[in-house]
């Protein structure tokens, strides 16, 4: 579950490069990515993200996502991962569920699937 972070984060500088995830590389980041230095290698991979935020300078500037081409402008909105079609609906979980299986619902996947 940790590992999704970084996955997620590896993929800012070339999304918004204007890369497709062909271009940028559908597999570089599989698997662990945060390796025996794990804290050292997500704030480099955060590192990473966040440079190619502050250098955008084209806030119209289209972004390839899994989910659909969105503006750069759109992609750092307030709308939810959800209404971009990130995520699937919601999965209702009980409010006293294990932390984990909370997010799990949050994100559209069962608990008692995983």
């Amino acid at each position: 579950m940790v590992n999704y972070h970084p996955y997620d984060d590896s993929w800012v500088p070339g999304m918004l490069a204007g890369k497709t995830m062909e271009e940028a590389g559908r597999d570089n980041f599989k698997g662990d990515l945060l390796g025996a230095t794990p804290k050292r290698a997500f704030a480099a991979v955060v590192d990473s993200a966040c440079k190619a935020v502050r250098d955008v300078d084209d806030l119209d500037s289209t972004v390839h996502t899994s989910f659909g081409d969105f503006s750069v402008r759109a992609a750092q909105s307030r709308t939810s991962r959800r209404e971009l079609g990130a995520f699937p609906p919601r999965v209702e979980v009980a409010d006293d569920a294990p932390l984990r299986d909370r997010l799990l619902g949050l994100t559209g996947r069962d608990p008692d699937a995983a």
